[in-house]
Order: structure tokens, then C-alpha cells, then sequence
């Protein structure tokens, strides 16, 4: 073997490793990992995940003729699905006045008040809003 073939091959073995590596089976772990990240769109807006948390930003137009949505939410995975709540919203189109949304999820300590699931709420292939 070639000394090119060595080093391309030395190089390729961590992606091969890596690749190979056992993924976990547990699907709440799976939709969590799925979807952690920066999501950028064509259209130039953005959303971010975390374990726990939503945030999207999208702006267009300019100041006489805004349209911008900025949105935070808390997040929760289990094995059947996610769910968020959202907690602040931002939005104003083009012709109409801003609207501003926030609600206080903060407990007296200071510590987040933690989203409730109930997975009898999903159902397959769907997507279920409750209560807003």
C-alpha cells in the first residue's frame, strides 16, 4: 500500500470509528439529540434548541415596513413526542401594531417552573395543541 493510501486511511478510521459507535435506543434521548442545535432557514431566520429550551428569530423588511417574529419557549421531550410552551412572543407584521406576549415561569427561588407533559395527549402523526 501506497503512503497516500496510509494517511487517507488514517484519516478516514475516527469518522469509521464514530460511525459505528452505538447510538441509544432511548427515544426521548434520540428526539432530544435530533433536534439540539442552531436551525438556520433560507429566509435568514434561525431557531435554536436545547435540552429544555425553543428560541426562533425571524426579521424582514425594513423600519417602515416590519415583519418580525421573536419567540422563546420551554421544551420537554418523553418517548412519544415533544412538547413546548411557549413563554414570550414578539411579533409585528407589516400594517399592524407589535404584539407582545410573556408569562412568568419563574417560581420564588428563582428556579424555572418545570413543564408538565401528558403523553396521553399525543397521538401519532399529529400535531396537538392544547389550551392555546
Amino acid at each position: 500500500m501506497d503512503r497516500a493510501r496510509v494517511v487517507f486511511f488514517a484519516l478516514l478510521f475516527p469518522f469509521l470509528l464514530a460511525s459505528f459507535t452505538p447510538q441509544t435506543e432511548n427515544p426521548e434521548a434520540r428526539l432530544r439529540e435530533w433536534r439540539k442545535g442552531v436551525w438556520l432557514l433560507p429566509d435568514g431566520s434561525f431557531t435554536v434548541y436545547t435540552d429544555s429550551h425553543y428560541f426562533v428569530l425571524v426579521a424582514s423588511g425594513d423600519s417602515s415596513n416590519p415583519n418580525v417574529y421573536c419567540g422563546a419557549s420551554q421544551v420537554r421531550y418523553n418517548a412519544k413526542g415533544m412538547a413546548r410552551k411557549q413563554v414570550l412572543r414578539l411579533r409585528q407584521v407589516p400594517g399592524h401594531h407589535a404584539v407582545f406576549f410573556t408569562e412568568n415561569i419563574f417560581q420564588e427561588d428563582k428556579t424555572e417552573t418545570p413543564l408538565k407533559i401528558d403523553a396521553t395527549l399525543f397521538t401519532p402523526g399529529a400535531c396537538n395543541i392544547k389550551e392555546g
